[in-house]
Order: C-alpha cells, then sequence, then structure tokens
C-alpha cells in the first residue's frame, strides 16, 4: 500500500484512504505531497495519529489537496489552513458495516471528476448522510448499506439539477 500511495503522490492521481489502507500513512501525519482524502473513524484515527489532531497531521499542507474525514455519529472534517467542519444527519442506522465504504467511494468518485479533497470531502459526507436519511424513510429500522446508494444518486442529481 505504501508503494500505490507513492506512485499516487509522484503522479499527482487523488486517492482515499481508508480502513486498513490508513496503517500505510505515517504516524501522526498526512505524507507529503499526497492528494486526497483519509477517512478514519475515531479508533482508526486513534491508532494513526496518536496524540496529533487533524491539524496537526495535515501541517505543512496548503490548499483544498488534502482532508481528514473522522467519521462517526459527527463526522469531523480537517483540512490545512484551519478549514474544518462538522457533517450531521443521515440516520442512526448509518453506522451499519459498509456505510464508511459507501463514504470513501463516494469521495473517490467526485476526486476523479477533478474536484479538490476539501469541497470532495464535504460533499460526499452530505450526500451520503441525506441518502441514508432518504434510503432509511424507503427501507425502515432494518437499513442496510445496500440501500443507500441509489439514494445517493438520486440526491445528486436532485441537487445538481442532472
Amino acid at each position: 500500500m505504501t508503494k500505490i500511495l507513492s506512485k499516487a503522490s509522484d503522479n499527482d492521481i487523488p486517492v482515499v484512504v481508508d480502513a486498513d489502507a490508513i496503517g500505510a500513512l505515517p504516524n501522526g501525519a498526512w505524507p507529503d505531497g499526497l492528494t486526497g482524502v483519509a477517512t478514519p473513524h475515531a479508533k482508526e484515527a486513534e491508532r494513526w495519529l496518536g496524540e496529533s489532531s487533524p491539524a496537526d497531521a495535515l501541517e505543512g499542507c496548503s490548499g483544498e489537496a488534502a482532508t481528514i474525514v473522522v467519521t462517526g455519529p459527527e463526522d469531523l472534517l480537517t483540512a490545512p489552513e484551519g478549514r474544518s467542519c462538522r457533517a450531521s444527519g443521515g440516520h442512526s442506522r448509518m453506522a451499519v458495516g459498509g456505510t464508511g465504504d459507501l463514504l470513501a467511494g463516494t469521495i473517490g468518485g467526485l476526486l476523479a471528476q477533478g474536484m479538490a479533497a476539501w469541497p470532495a470531502a464535504r460533499l460526499g459526507c452530505a450526500l451520503l448522510r441525506e441518502a441514508g436519511a432518504r434510503a432509511a424513510q424507503s427501507t425502515g429500522p432494518g437499513l442496510l448499506a445496500e440501500d443507500v446508494p441509489v439514494e445517493i444518486a438520486r440526491v445528486l442529481a436532485e441537487w445538481t439539477g442532472a
């Protein structure tokens, strides 16, 4: 994984670093020159960052090229130059397995279309939370991650007028 991240950095290819791949990041820091978004949950963030904060990990970065999203009941988004915000809403069942993969995929799709990391992370979190809320309305208490993708597409189409 370290080689993949290095190649991505060398070729200016944006990445989403999630789950086990977070272990390939240098302890407490975002790799110099790497463009993308890390999406750790609280335990993964603790293992990766240790005593550092997400803002500390991004020290030396500038612009909108790198973002850390610590996921949870309320996502904490942090980017260089003091940017930070929280994403809330959605549905309590969004904590089911697979929703983190949906977030990573949504953000990755936005990055692949040329969106910078900071707006891609913000839009990805908002899309997933709104899609999760809508999926929960239609499926009820048995919401699964697989119920959400079609709603992501619907929300994105609605928000963009497509």
